[in-house]
Order: C-alpha cells, then structure tokens, then sequence
C-alpha cells in the first residue's frame, strides 16, 4: 500500500510467531494466516499455512514493508478456514481465532518479547512474537531535516507568542537527540528510532499551538532529559546507564506517539479527549515513568559527575593534562602542519607518555623558584630555556595566557618557527597578557635569533640544578643497582655526572650498561670507559654490530628515521625482503626474511624502542620507533661518515623504491596464486597507502630508478583489481576510457610527481596525445571527459605548480574545455590557488571560456569565497557578468553562497544585478533562496530588481516565501516585490509558501494582498498545494481569505481529490466543512471518493461517503470507487464501498466491472468479497470480456477455481495458454464444450416434469 502523508515512517517485518494449545488438536485440515491492520486499514494479509507441533511462523526473506504513523496502533488477527463438501462442491468456511492489538513504538526492534493473542471472550488462547525494524534513515535525510529545524529553531525570534508553539519544544528536543545518536546510537538502536519518530511529527506540528499543558510538559521533559544525556556524551560508559539509555528512546517513543496523536484531533475536540479519553491517560502513565527515569537518571549522572570531579582534580596534579587540553583533532592536525611543515614526528604523544614513565618527580623545582621565572609569570616577555635536554615540566595552572614552545632544536621547519618568533614577539611587545616560555638545546642559530630579544636566558645547566643527580640515585635504588654498597653508588653518582653534561638521555642509557654488569670488574671497566656523550655511545652501539648484518641494520634504522607513520616490527623485518643490486636496483629476495622477527629489536639494540599507539584503530598492536629523537640527529650529522650514515632525501628515495618493488613483487604474486593477504605479505599495507607520500618528498621523483619504478605502477592500471587499491585515491571509472599513456599523466598529476610526468612526457609528442590512425588517416586528438578532464586540470585543482609549468613547457593546450572544471584555470580557482592562477593568466590562460559546473573561472572563485583569486581574475580582465554553469553568473555564485564581501567587490566591477540565468534566474533570487540577509540587502541597494521572473522558482519573492524566509518576504515586499507574479514551477509566492506548509509567511502574504485563487504551478492553486500535503492551518488561512475551495485545476481536479490523495483526513473534513463539493468529476481519478479509493485511505472514503460521496458515479480512467479500489486491491475500502450502497456490477473503465479488475490484478480476497456482495460473475464488459477471462490472461489460478465455483461460464478459449496449470487448462476446456452444447441444444437443461 502506497503511504499517506500521515504515514511516512515506514518499518520492515521479517516473520511472525505464533504458539498456542489452540493449534493443537483435530486440525490437520485446517490452515491458519493472519490479517494485519495498521490504523484499522489492512496492509498485509499472509499465506495459509497448516500449524506444526503448536507453532505457526510466517517469514518474508526480503522483509515486507509497513507504513505507520509514530501513534499508529497495529491489529494482527488470526484466522482458521477449512473446506466442507456440500451438493458437490467446495465451500471454504473461515474463523476469527483471536486478535492482538498494540501501539507500534511498543512492537518496533522488541523480537524478543511474546505478547499474548486474545478471542473474543478477553481470554488468552496463544502467544505472538514479530520482528518488525525501522526502516533505516539515510544520513543524508537527517542532514537535510536538521538544516530545516535549525533554521526554523534559528528563526523563532520573529515568531509571535513562540512559547505556545511546539516549534519551541521540538526543534531543541532534535538537536539534542540527533547529538546523543551520533554519539551512541550504534550500540542502542532505540535512538536512532525515536529520532526518526520525532522528526516525523515536526513538520506536522511546528505551527500547532499546545493549548494543552499536560501536552507541553511531555514535550519540555523530553527536552530536559535529551539535553542533559547530551551534555554527558559518555553516558554509556557509565555503570548501570545502559538500561537508562535504552529507557530514554522508549520514552521519546510514547512521548512523540502522544504528541502525534494529538495533533491529529480536531481543535474543539482535543482538550475534551486529554479530560476523559484515553489519551488522558497514557499522558499521566508518561508522566509518571518520566519522573522515575528522571531521577534515576539524574542521579547516575551526579555519581558519575562527582567521580569525574574527583578524578579531574587528582589529574590536575600530573603534567598530562597539560598535552591533552588540545582536543580538537582539526585544531591538533593544523598546529602540526604549521610546526613540522615537511612531515610531522610518528607519535608525539607516544613520545610523550614514554618519557612521562621515566620523569623523576620533584625535578626542575629549582627553575619555578628562579626569581627570573616569577617575572615572567607576572609580566610580559618571554624566557628561553636552553641546554643539552628539553625542561622536563612547566609549571601548572596558569591564571593568564601563556604560550609554550618545547624542544624548538627538534622542529624541523626551524627557521620558519623562528622567523614567527621574532614577528610574535615584535608584534606584542609592550602588552602584558602575552607569557611565551621556549625551550631548546643551545644551538647557534637559535642563540643568534634569541640575543638581540629582550627577555630572559636561562642555562639549565646551572649550580642549581640537581635534577640530574636526584634522578641518577633514584634510580640506583631499583633493580640490581641497590644491591651495591653505598661506596660504589656514589661512585657511579660522579661518574655519571662528570661524563653526563646534564644529558638525561645519557645517564638512561649509561645506567643500563652498568646494571649489564654482573662483577666488580667489569663494573669498574665500564665505569672506565664511559663515553664522553651521546654520539659516543651511539657510535659504539653501531661497531657492535656484525659487519655482515650492516646493511640490514642500517636499512631497519633509515626506515624509522623517515617513516611517514608508525611501523610494526614484521612490517620493519619485511623491508629487508628489497636488496639493492651495484646499480641500485631494487630486487625482492624473499630468502632475506627474517625468521622470526624479534631477530631485528636484537639486532637494533637500543636504538629503538617498542611502544603501543593508542591512537591506533587496532590498540593491541605494538610499533616500532627511534629511542630518541637524537638518535635521527646522530645518524644524519657529520659524525657518521661509514655505512650508517643516512642523508634525508637519499632515504626517501630508497625508501619508495622499497615499497614500489614491494609492490610489483605484489601483484606479480597475486596473478600467479590466489588468496594471498597480509600474512603472505605484511608490508602491503603500508605499500598500497603511503608509497605515494615518500614519493612526493622533494627530490624523489626525480630519480630515474623511482621514476621508472612508478610509471610499471601505473601501467597496472588496467589490472582492475590490484590497480584500485594501489592508487585508490586516483582511480576515476571514467580515466579508463584514456589511453594509457594518458591516463598515467593525469595520475601522476594528481600526485604532483613532476619527475614522473616528465618522463611520460617524453613518450608522447603532446599532452593532448595526438596520434597518427592505423590507416594513415588525418591526426586526431583525443578527447575525454573525466572528473579532471586532463592532466593540466588535475594538476591545477591539486595545486601542484612544477607539473603544471612542465606540462605547459610540453605544449598542454591551456584553454581545453572538459569535465566538471572546465579549463584548467576554472580548476585552480575553484580551489583557490592563487599563485597558479597567476602562472596560468601569465601562460596565455582565457580569463572568460565558459565551460563546466561553474561556469567560468570568476564564477568558481566567488563560489567558493576565494577573495584573494576573485580580485587576480578581475585584474586580468575577467568579465563579471558571463552567463554559464549551474549558477548563471560570479555574482549569483557568490550572492548564492552568501559571500557578501565578494558581491560587492563584483558589484563594485561592474556586475549587472539584474542578468538573469542558473537554476536560481537573478542574484537576489539566489541570495532570497538561501536566506543571505545581508547579501539581499546589498543587492537592493545596488538597484535588484524584484520582480523579475526566472530559475526555477519564479522570483525572489518566491524563493523565499518557499524556504520559510519571512524576515526576508517582508524585505522584499517593502521593496514593492509583486506579491502576485506568476513563474516558476510553484506558481506564486502564495502558492510556494503554502507548497512547504509555512503559515507564517501565508500570513504575511495575505496580509500584503495575495490572490489566493491565481492558477499557476504545479500544483493549481494555492488551496490546492496545501491540501495536498496535508497543511491542516494553512487550508484553514486560506479558506478565511476566500479561496474558491471547489476550483477545478491539474491532476487531481480540486483541493478535496488532491487532500484525498495524500489521505489528510482532517484536511479532507476542513474542507467539507467550509463547502467542498464532494462529488466533482474532473482530473485523472475521476471523484475524491475515487482517489481515496485508489489510495487505500478506508478513513477518509468514510468520511466522503458520510458527506454525501456517491459511490457509483463514472468517471477518471478507472470508472467508479468500486472498481478503483478493487484494482488496489483495498478489501476493506472495497467492503465499506458495498456496506454504502456501492453497484459491483456497474460497467466502466477498460477493465468492465470491479470484478473484472479484482479477476485481473488477482486479488483473492477482494473477488470473493464482491462475489458475496452479488457481483455477476458473467456479465460482459471491458477489453477482456468477462471476469473468468480477465483472471485467465494473467494466470490468476485461485481466482479462476473462485470464479468456477460461482458458476463462472467459459465463453472462450482465448486464453488457455495463459494457463500454466495442465489440469486446470482440462477442466476449461471440458466446461468450454458443455457451455457450446448447452447454447447448440437448449432443451436439454430444461428441468424434468
């Protein structure tokens, strides 16, 4: 059944069970279904099917679906029916077993629960369980309905008495429960349905006035406790809480069914049915469990909320509270791109949480009782903190705004942050809200910048400082160390000392070896030769290695260094699987894996650490990374001159070629033997997302070997499978269409390798890949449409300045016209890439092609905001009033966007406010549809014309009173905006607002003399669209402002047929109270009464018949509501049509008579309803002759043995072919030849004397 516009929930039932002691017995000849009804109109009728062992269980594989409102109330009946034998025939007899009754939201995701069936007598007699789901809500439906309500929630202040408006209640009462399904509503699914239930009954309530305060309370108690589950977003990790979560979304459920139902009773009878109807009730019952649910609620809540406190408070004294103040990933991910613009450190945090277990506590107290320090807390300036370590704490619970800058020897951009520095502390000087704290190893760059700075020095490596030593004999007091006498303690103390130069990270690693030592002398050797600093030490670790495992440790370590995130230990051991020839080849030797991975920690010593990512999606999984920071250092500085020593861009480069032979030795597998995973290869991973990033560094494309490696990549292109994952980010169905060499350009565009795309350019005469044909033919140039169209346009959109130069160099035709950018300058503007779109304009780019979805590349610019660009383009002659792409011009892009410093720049340049073009006709009319006030108003004063027509929605009045925009309709009317224009496809700016159901801005129209009877649109009259989606106040408006509620227009014919349509019933009846002729025959369906036939709605025709409809007046293309109903296949509409006088014999339409239509559909039920209502079973009529052969043609077996039965007369074999049924087809033919006889010899059915 199709759904009404009160039905627009809709939820999947997969099967039904049924046990009971009544199903036992003598029944074998017995066979049961079940008739479902929603709201009292039958949806679902199941098969028969015979009762085995007490259980009777009805299943659809794919589900079937149900309509329903959030009040509505499902009914599921049980029949039995058995067939007896009388005077030769069958006569099937059917009994009402039992029946249950209940509200839906009680039934939906509850599987688990029995509920009990009842006879007539109020007696339990079996019990039912069904499986009945929501039907999902798409994430893009919840988009667009919350946009609607935070607009309709961000506009209240223009509505008059708000407070009494379920607007006010609802509209937070979604923002809030959206927010808690985001949140958790995986886990408990009873969310994201009482969302759904909510959000259904908004549209129809946001303008009804709660007169009631039992009402309004259910509404603001929900508000209440949604918003605080919102505030504490942890709830379901809180003890004993889950139970409450699933609570609140059952109780939303009865609160939003209340509140629906509600809505639906007329004015005068509401109040009445809250005071003695059952209603009444079920508010009070609400009531009641919300008071309980609230307090339990609230107090799980305050446990929780105490034992947060408490924890906060012990957390404030760690120094972790310090770094995870910084939660907002967005925030997190742009401070890292300013600090390390090149590549970011693995895991800062993990660093972090590393050294936090081995901090001595009570250390740098001797910095926070400086004198200099206390300064500095209390007035501007700035203190640098220099040594051979980082400060290993900063002092907690600053009162004032403070800036802290650590390890800045360690950024990588370092000159970058200096400069800022410098800028930062110019900029502010003088002011004394500004607290900057840096500290740094004292190297000479950072000296330089910092000594012409006022501010304070300080040298950590001070008489003062005993952090060192407290931290040495803290640790001598662990493990083997405090098994030592005091005398040799302290001689470890010195030594340490003496050799450490305040190097923490020295006094760890020395402290190690000498726990290594298991006897007096090796302890006094080692305590001998004590290296003089880091690098000593990490030269020594590095001779220790075999010179046959060199390389492989060097590999390992290059490979850490300059990871681009986090690696496991068997992707590290895999690494070694690519050897290098002489020549620098790489070659994969899968006889160089190691056996067991732990091989490569041993063989690293204590270079490298293993930690766990927290962060990580899998937290049980361990990585592997440099022990320090300085190790890297060690590595890369001038020190290290053998094998070990590593150079940043010579890594990189070995790095891709290592993964880019890894993965060729990949594929090459795959094709050879099937199902090989990560196990087979566990460097894959890694391979498949990140080769193209080590590839991007600077310089690595250029190496013909890593150039040569990637273009094989890219030649797999057409290997759909393997190809999809290793440059999924490039993969476009539509870059198939391409030659290869083409297509391998535009990837390597996209990832702005320029070496790469250099070397396929010399395998091409021009990027435009002109080619001579096989025949010898004319040269032809290929052209393609994909999602970048070439290689210039990717590169452009991506920002990548090297390729595009080089491609231009190459002779790349600058002005091409593909795909959904354009040109290649439209690409570059759109993304806002400024200097590239200086390089383009000064390469000859065409400021003013028109060509793809935005038209021209002004117009991409002011789309997207791009200031900086828009004013470049305009300088170069860029012409601001082009009309192309889907918004017309730059400045209907921009007044759509709401870029109201950009409309006026355009304006300002010239722009015509008035050209008309795009989906949204004028600028103004763009700026009205969107809701730009202010961009509306300096439209306005740049001279708009309102009143011109154009776009989809007509003019600007239209726009707006379409979106609900009233402040802007007032605007717009005061500007003289002609209130009744007809244009577009709502007509009018009446008939738009009445279209989206916004009274408010109908007032206002009408209050500016609307025409409320002006024909236009798609929808007739204004009457007319509110009708027919069930806007009950806006009909009620209209009606007082004089609509004509009988106008004939459109599909439907008048505003009762198309109210009929959507099943508005309490429109229906606002209509026939104020003088609806119930029985005009016009438009498709004929009458109302038809079209609430065709649509099922057994309410509503109920309604039309108790108004006078007559039920066999012809007309529309199915002749009466009988015979309409009966191609429905709507049983109860069909038996309240015949309980109101109804004819089933009546000729008309192309099927004959209802039963003719019900024979051809094959509705069972439904011929068998007409046939006891006295439908003749052999009248002629309609194309298909009689009933019988209307049920012949399309096979409708059980209507055709029906039909039979009834003394159904086979007057042709037309269609016994139609017939599947061999036996069936023989007893045709057999009564096909008696019937022929009995008309050759008449006498002989004359009964006997």
């Amino acid at each position: 059944m199709p759904p009404g516009n009160h039905l627009l929930l809709s939820g999947i039932l997969s099967h039904i069970d049924i046990k009971g002691d009544i199903l036992n017995g003598n029944r074998n000849r017995s066979s049961y279904w079940v008739q479902i009804y929603v709201d009292n109109q039958e949806i679902i009728k199941s098969d028969k099917i015979k009762a085995h062992s007490g259980k009777l269980t009805w299943k659809w594989d794919l589900g079937t679906k149900i309509h329903f409102s959030p009040s509505s109330v499902v009914r599921i009946e049980l029949y039995r029916g058995f067939k007896s034998t009388a005077i030769g025939k069958f006569r099937q007899f059917q009994v009402h077993v039992a029946q249950f009754e209940e509200q839906i939201v009680q039934l939906l995701d509850n599987g688990s629960t029995s509920f009990a069936l009842k006879d007539k007598k109020d007696q339990s007699v079996a019990e039912i369980k069904m499986s009945l789901f929501l039907s999902e809500t798409p994430n893009e439906f919840i988009s667009d309905f919350m946009k609607k309500v935070e607009h309709d929630v961000a506009n209240l202040k223009d509505i008059d008495g708000v407070t009494k408006q379920v607007l006010s209640v609802l509209g937070p009462v979604l923002k809030s429960t959206k927010t808690m399904m985001d949140t958790f509503a995986d886990a408990h699914p009873i969310l994201k349905i009482s969302w759904k239930f909510i959000s259904t009954i908004y549209d129809d309530t946001q303008e009804t006035e709660i007169r009631d305060q039992s009402i309004r309370e259910l509404a603001e108690n929900l508000r209440e406790m949604l918003a605080t589950a919102n505030e504490k977003l942890d709830l379901p990790k809180i003890p004993e809480a889950v139970d409450i979560i699933q609570e609140i979304g059952q109780h939303s459920l009865q609160v939003a069914s209340i509140i629906h139902k509600y809505t639906q009773l007329p004015y005068n009878e509401r109040t009445l049915t809250l005071s003695t109807g059952n209603l009444g009730k079920r508010i009070k019952e609400c009531q009641s469990k919300f008071l309980a649910l609230k307090e339990r609620f609230y107090e799980r809540v305050q446990l929780e909320m105490n034992k947060a406190v408490k924890e906060n408070q012990d957390m404030m004294k760690d120094v972790k509270k310090e770094v995870t103040k910084v939660k907002d990933d967005a925030l997190e991910k742009k401070i890292i791109e300013w600090l390390w613009h090149s590549a970011p450190p693995l895991n800062f945090s993990q660093n972090y949480n590393e050294a936090n277990k081995k901090r001595q506590g009570e250390t740098c107290s001797w910095f926070l009782e400086d004198e200099r320090f206390g300064q500095w807390l209390h007035h501007s300036g700035f203190i640098w903190v220099y040594g051979k370590e980082t400060l290993q704490r900063i002092m907690e619970g600053f009162d004032d705004v403070f800036m802290a800058i650590d390890a800045l020897d360690e950024c990588l951009d370092r000159q970058r942050t200096l400069n800022w520095i410098q800028k930062l502390l110019t900029k502010f000087h003088g002011q004394t809200n500004i607290h900057l704290i840096i500290t740094s190893r004292h190297e000479t760059d950072i000296s330089s910048v910092f000594h012409d700075l006022g501010g304070d020095h300080i040298d950590v490596l001070n008489s003062e400082n005993n952090d060192v030593e407290g931290y040495i004999r803290e640790k001598m007091k662990l493990g083997k160390l405090q098994q030592l006498n005091e005398n040799y303690r302290s001689e470890i103390e010195r030594k340490l000392l003496d050799c450490a130069d305040g190097s923490f990270r020295y006094i760890a690693l020395m402290l190690a070896e000498v726990e290594k030592c298991s006897n007096l002398a090796m302890l006094e050797t080692t305590l001998t030769e004590l290296p003089k600093d880091l690098d000593e030490i990490y030269g020594r670790i590095l001779r220790k290695c075999d010179s046959k495992k060199a390389l492989d440790l060097r590999r390992f370590l290059q490979f850490l260094a300059f990871s681009i995130r986090d690696i496991t230990l068997e992707e590290l051991a895999e690494i070694i699987t690519v050897e290098f020839t002489p020549e620098n080849e790489p070659v994969y030797n899968s006889n160089k894996r190691y056996f067991n991975p732990i091989d490569v920690l041993e063989l690293c010593g204590g270079l490298v650490v293993t930690v766990r990512n927290v962060k990580s999606h899998n937290q049980n999984k361990d990585y592997i990374k440099l022990s320090h920071f300085s190790v890297k250092e060690y590595l890369m500085s001038s020190h290290v001159q053998d094998v070990f020593h590593l150079a940043k861009t010579t890594s990189q480069i070995e790095i891709s070629k290592t993964l880019l032979s890894y993965l060729l030795e990949t594929y090459a597998a795959t094709l050879n033997i099937n199902n090989l995973g990560p196990s087979n290869f566990p460097l894959q991973s890694h391979a498949i997302r990140h080769w193209h990033s080590y590839v991007q560094c600077q310089g690595v494309d250029k190496d013909n070997i890593v150039c040569k490696l990637v273009i094989s990549l890219l030649r797999l292109g057409d290997s759909t499978g393997f190809n999809n994952q290793v440059i999924n980010i490039l993969y476009n169905k539509e870059l198939k269409t391409k030659t290869a060499e083409s297509r391998m350009i535009c990837q390597a565009s996209v990832l702005g390798l320029c070496g790469v795309v250099e070397v396929l350019l010399k395998e091409v005469n021009d990027i435009i890949l002109t080619k001579k044909s096989m025949d010898g033919k004319n040269l032809h140039q290929e052209r393609v449409n994909g999602k970048y169209s070439d290689a210039l346009q990717a590169a452009s959109c991506m920002g990548y300045g090297l390729v595009v130069e080089t491609l231009l160099q190459h002779g790349a035709d600058i002005n091409v016209v593909f795909g959904t950018y354009g040109t290649a300058l439209q690409a570059a503007s759109y993304m806002g890439h400024k200097l590239l779109v200086e390089i383009l304009l000064q390469h000859g780019a065409d400021v003013n092609v028109v060509g793809g979805k935005y038209g021209t590349a002004v117009q991409a610019a002011c789309y997207m905001g791009h200031r900086l660009v828009v004013e470049t383009l305009l300088q170069y002659g860029a012409d601001v009033n082009i009309v192309g792409g889907d918004d017309g011009t730059a400045l209907q892009a921009a007044s759509y966007m709401g870029h109201k410093l950009l409309v006026e720049i355009l304006l300002q340049h010239g722009a015509d406010v008035n050209v008309v073009g795009g989906k949204y006709g004028t600028a103004v009319q763009a700026a009205c549809y969107m809701g730009h006030r202010l961009v509306v108003e300096t439209l306005l004063q740049y001279g708009a014309d309102v009143n011109i027509v154009g776009g989809d929605d007509g003019t600007a009045l239209q726009a707006a009173s379409y979106m609900g925009h009233k402040l802007l309709v007032e605007i717009l009317l005061q500007h003289g905006a002609d209130v009744n224009v007809v244009g577009g496809k709502y007509g009018t700016a009446l008939q738009a607002a009445c279209y989206m159901g916004h009274r408010l801005v109908v007032e206002t129209l009408l209050q500016y003399g609307a025409d409320v009877n002006i024909v236009g649109g798609d929808d007739g009259t204004a009457l007319q669209a509110a009708s027919f989606w069930g806007y009950e106040l806006v009909v009620e408006t209209l009606l007082k402002h004089g609509a004509d509620v009988n106008a004939v227009d459109g599909e439907y014919g008048t505003a009762l047929q198309l109210a009929s349509y959507k099943g508005s019933k309490l429109v229906v009846e606002t209509l026939l109270k104020h003088g609806a002729e119930v029985n005009i025959v016009c438009g498709e369906y004929g009458t109302a009464l038809q079209v609430a036939s065709y649509m099922g709605y057994e309410s509503v025709v109920e309604t039309l018949l108790k108004h006078g409809a007559d039920a066999n007046i012809l007309g529309g293309k199915f002749g009466t509501a009988l015979q309409i109903a009966s191609y429905a296949g709507y049983e109860l509409v069909v038996e309240t049509l015949l309980q109101h006088g109804a004819d089933a014999n009546v000729l008309g339409g192309s099927y004959g008579t209802a039963l003719q239509v019900a024979s051809y559909i094959g509705f069972n039920s439904v011929v068998e309803t007409l046939l006891q209502h006295g439908a003749d079973v052999n009248v002629l009529g309609g194309k298909f002759g009689t009933a019988l052969q209307a049920a012949c043609s399309k096979n409708h077996e059980k209507v055709i043995q029906l039909l039979l039965s009834h003394g159904a007369k086979v007057t042709s074999l037309d269609y016994l072919d139609c017939i599947s049924n061999p036996a069936l087809q023989v007893e045709l033919c057999i009564a096909y030849s008696a019937h022929k006889e009995s008309i050759s010899n008449p006498l002989q059915i004359m009964p006997e004397n």
